[in-house]
């Protein structure tokens, strides 16, 4: 999980004659798990604790805990068994309930609960059973008296895209009572007895978490942290419009500057220029992953709320100071400089994911194994790196560690499937998150309205507004908050942001849409930009009934706003596939060079864009064939970092619709594909800068000048772009001229 890939954007095997270090000899030792906890540096106050390891478990990626505390865990025991990736489709996957049986806080019993899968990603307890991501579906399977029963396809498709290190995971029950991922663009919920996949954003590469305020945070490997500013279902899409003011979703909250405990050799670009410093220890994150808020109640209260990046690349864990600045939007802050919260010296040792926990402390897993880098993306610097050393064995390997504050025991975990449905609305205030989401979850899933008073008590009692979200989502789950209750609620919670963009979304929910508009209006802050964008983004749900005047209170919002990025976000979003009206509406009102007319435009451009048989009319028919076969490859690997629709993906890699690059004579992109690009670059009009250069196909055993060739015939062909297909014999040409090519070319060369 190192380093996020497109066959756009895949590791570039170049030569070895690049910047090395002297290769070693001396095969790394294996540290037993005794070994690896007094290898760990981490701050002061705290202590690591082994809570079960192999051969309990093996190979872990991910875990659940369900209501009694115990475990699930994803072994991921497929997952490269060498530097080739040699049998990684075979079966060998498992899903494994591990216990704590004395309740001694060490978990030592475990049975297999699902097996024979192939590479699963993650697991997420559910009433009546689990849900289980298995590429390329999502999947329920019932939960009989603790053995694996019926399993249902819920979406075949729902990770059909990309590959292991770039399908999606995560499945985190969101304040809304959906099912969030990282790496997706889907979620998921039960809707009266049927589980329903919508559309959302696209969010992270690997795990995803979410803060006191319900506001989702996830990462990519190049990128240390990003979050959604407001309430995940909020934001209104609108598949012809790209956010451009930065501040809605995938904003990145810090630098990517880590500070390894040690050598990091090992990283897959270890031979670049600015990769390693002088002490060869990385600069900059190459495969963070796995955050998560901590929000439990064992670790200082300064503690609460910060957010935990993993490394483990660079072995490390980071800690984040997560605070809304002036203007209301998430902002980070490292905790310390020049240090890290854990770091380690083991060259096996990999943190991959992280959790909140019944007992209150942190959980962590290392998947513990030399290799953790896909082969598809392994350049032959790290394939002599783990030659050298040994590292691609044992395998089978695998633990899961508690973070604690010496000072304070780990809590003993509650069984709550023993509790009544009254003792669960009580958890609601409890000062750790885990059991106020888990209460929450649990609730739902009984539907006991006879707690409907109980619950009532919460909505408006602002001593918690935490407790207060938390029993207005189950009861709008519960279908027991009329109009006129939710209006009480928003007025009592005047200042919190969450429960207004709550109250906003369960309005156009209503079956009452006529009153639940006119309250809707009632609910207007003017002059608070942030709830301004709130508002627009909840009139989507009244256009279909109240177009007009919905219509006209958004151009109000507009006008008071004018040139504001994010405004123009909110509105364009809400007024999905009224474009081309509203442009021919406003245009007097608003100059050429306006965000909003820009936007406007650029949205009716793509409405416009025609369908695929009229795009690619002008191809031949080998062309054609070579247009299907790069479309293919584009939607299994590029599509992760450049989106299905060419649209680009914030902080990963800059839209392809357009693209002058992409559109320009042949060679150029032949190169870009060959060697790779760094930027910054200018698309369209529009200046983009990324962390990490986009690497080439050159030396990539899994591509070939056919497989280019297809590939940049597709997107040439897509998105709005129309120009010659491509020819292996042109990649040929390209790639005898350039033979010598080690680096990334920059726009200036390219220009040349």
């Amino acid at each position: 999980m190192n380093k996020p890939g497109s066959l756009l954007l895949i590791i570039s095997f170049i030569i070895f004659s690049c910047k090395t270090e002297k290769v070693k000899t001396d095969e790394v030792p294996v540290l037993s798990v005794g070994e690896s906890i007094k290898d760990f540096q981490i701050e002061d106050g705290f202590v690591i604790e082994a809570v079960c390891a192999e051969p309990l478990i093996e190979d872990p990626v991910a875990l659940s805990f369900d209501e009694d505390a115990n475990m699930w865990v994803v072994e991921m025991r497929g997952y490269m068994h060498d530097t080739e990736g040699s049998g990684e489709n075979q079966p060998l996957g498992r899903i494994k309930v591990v216990k704590d049986v004395n309740d001694d806080g060490n978990y030592d019993s475990a049975y297999i609960f699902l097996d024979s899968l192939v590479l699963p990603r993650t697991v997420a307890i559910v009433k009546g059973g689990i849900l289980l991501i298995e590429p390329p579906g999502l999947f329920f399977i019932e939960n009989i008296n603790g053995s694996a029963g019926k399993r249902t396809v819920i979406d075949s498709a729902f990770a059909e895209t990309g590959n292991v290190e770039h399908q999606p995971n995560g499945l985190l029950p969101g304040i809304d009572n959906w099912y969030y991922c990282s790496s997706s663009d889907k979620r998921v919920k039960n809707i009266n007895g049927k589980w329903v996949v919508e559309k959302t954003l696209m969010r992270g590469q690997w795990g995803i978490t979410m803060d006191d305020n319900g506001r989702l945070l996830y990462n990519n490997n190049s990128v240390m942290l990003m979050a959604d500013n407001f309430l995940p279902g909020s934001i209104p899409g609108n598949p012809n419009h790209r956010f451009i003011s930065g501040k809605i979703s995938s904003v990145r909250l810090t630098s990517n500057r880590v500070y390894p405990g040690r050598s990091t050799a090992g990283v897959n670009r270890g031979y670049q220029k600015d990769v390693l410093d002088k002490e060869g220890r990385l600069i900059s994150i190459t495969s963070a992953c796995g955050p998560v808020v901590y929000r439990g109640d064992n670790f200082p209260t300064e503690y609460y709320g910060n957010a935990f990046v993993m490394e483990p690349a660079a072995y490390l864990m980071k800690r984040i100071l997560l605070s809304n600045d002036s203007n209301g939007f998430l902002q980070g802050k490292f905790a310390y400089d020049n240090k890290e919260f854990l770091t380690a010296t083991d060259e096996r040792f990999r943190p991959v994911s992280a959790y909140n926990s019944p007992d209150g402390c942190l959980y962590f897993i290392d998947m513990h194994r030399g290799i953790i880098q896909h082969t598809t993306y392994m350049t032959p610097y790290l394939r002599r790196h783990v030659d050298s050393l040994k590292l691609d064995r044992p395998i089978g390997m695998g633990r899961i560690y508690r973070v604690r504050w010496k000072n304070k025991a780990a809590s003993k975990p509650l069984k709550l499937s023993a509790y009544s449905s009254l003792q669960l609305v009580e958890l609601l205030k409890h000062p750790n998150a885990f059991y106020r989401d888990m209460a929450q979850q649990l609730l739902i899933g009984r539907n006991d309205v006879s707690v409907a008073d109980a619950l009532m008590k919460f909505v408006v009692d602002r001593a918690d507004p935490r407790t207060a979200l938390h029993a207005i989502w189950i009861l709008g789950e519960m279908k027991l908050l009329n109009p006129p209750l939710l209006k009480i609620i928003a007025t009592a919670h005047a200042d919190d942001l969450a429960i207004y963009q709550s109250c906003l979304q369960l309005l156009g929910q209503s079956n009452e849409k006529d009153i639940a508009f006119e309250i809707f209006l009632t609910l207007r802050r003017k002059g608070n930009r942030l709830a301004e964008v709130c508002f627009l983004n909840g009139l989507k749900a009244f256009h279909d009934k109240h177009f007009d005047r919905a219509g006209s209170l958004a151009f109000e919002i507009l006008s008071s706003y004018k040139n504001d990025p994010l405004i123009t976000d909110a509105f364009v979003s809400s007024m999905s596939g009224s474009e081309k009206m509203i442009l021919k509406k406003i245009t007097a009102s608003y100059a050429d060079d306006t965000v909003i007319i820009k936007a406007l435009n650029a949205a009716v451009k793509r409405s416009e864009q025609p369908k695929e048989a009229a795009a690619i009319a002008h191809l031949n028919r080998s062309e054609r064939e070579r247009y299907f076969s790069g479309k293919s490859i584009y939607l299994s690997y590029c599509s992760t970092c450049h989106g299905k629709e060419g649209e680009g993906i914030s902080n990963i890699a800059p839209p392809l619709s357009e693209s002058e690059l992409l559109n320009s004579n042949a060679e150029t992109p032949v190169k870009i594909l060959l060697d790779g690009l760094t930027g910054p670059l200018t698309i369209n009009g529009v200046s983009y800068t990324f962390s990490n250069a986009m690497p080439g196909l050159r030396n990539n055993i899994e591509t070939n000048n056919g497989d280019i060739a297809a590939i940049l015939t597709f997107v040439r062909n897509s998105f709005g772009n129309k120009a010659s297909s491509i020819t292996v014999e042109q990649v040929g040409k390209v790639r005898a001229a350039t033979e010598n090519r080690k680096t990334p070319y920059t726009i200036d060369e390219l220009k040349q």
